[in-house]
């Protein structure tokens, strides 16, 4: 299986979502967050990480009914719902740490700037570095927005017998997890 970077991807046996950060000859570098909140990083061979998400077209292609197809729409919907709130509080965590590391490096710079001058320039470059964070973390909550209405729809879809947009539903995901790793890619930057 061909992996992309901002793919969510899992290990065959289980465990921790993660993002894929890096795909290279045999390699593939994802990035998660454990039960401590704490960044973790680890390559993986190719064959030991599954796609999280299921193509239902792929279950249509193979005959299986409309009521089987229905049966996987909504266990992925579910499956969507669960990694999508989890990333979303670890985007939000993420950003609260965001806004105490800028407010730390403006409280310094305050404290030990050798003039006012030199003290606000600091402080203006503290905030453009910063700026670009959070203007993708607007941009995350567009996304999420859009789609907790499109799982819902998806929901009632599923509940009425009909097919949800599963496309729409691996677009916004995907999307998510994009600005997901361009946040921490950023914020490393940054650092």
């Amino acid at each position: 299986m061909q992996f992309e970077i901002g793919d969510t991807v899992q290990r065959r046996r289980g465990g921790s979502v993660m993002t894929v950060e890096r795909v290279q000859n045999d390699e593939v570098d994802c990035v998660w967050f454990d039960d401590d909140d704490q960044l973790r990083r680890f390559c993986f061979r190719p064959k030991a990480l599954r796609m999280v998400m299921l193509l239902l077209a792929l279950l249509c292609m193979t005959g299986c009914t409309k009521a089987q197809v229905l049966e996987v729409a909504s266990a992925t919907v579910e499956t969507s719902v669960e990694a999508n709130n989890a990333l979303v509080a670890a985007l939000q965590k993420i950003h609260d740490r965001t806004k105490l590391d800028r407010e730390s490096a403006m409280i310094a710079v305050a404290q030990t700037a050798e003039s006012k001058e030199a003290g606000k320039a600091q402080i203006d470059k503290i905030d453009a570095d910063y700026a670009v964070v959070f203007e993708t973390f607007d941009k995350t909550g567009k996304v999420q927005a859009a789609l907790a209405e499109l799982l819902e729809a998806a929901r009632a879809a599923i509940d009425a017998g009909e097919s949800p947009d599963v496309d729409g539903l691996l677009a916004l995901g995907a999307e998510l997890q994009g600005l997901h790793s361009a946040i921490l890619t950023i914020l490393a930057e940054l650092r």
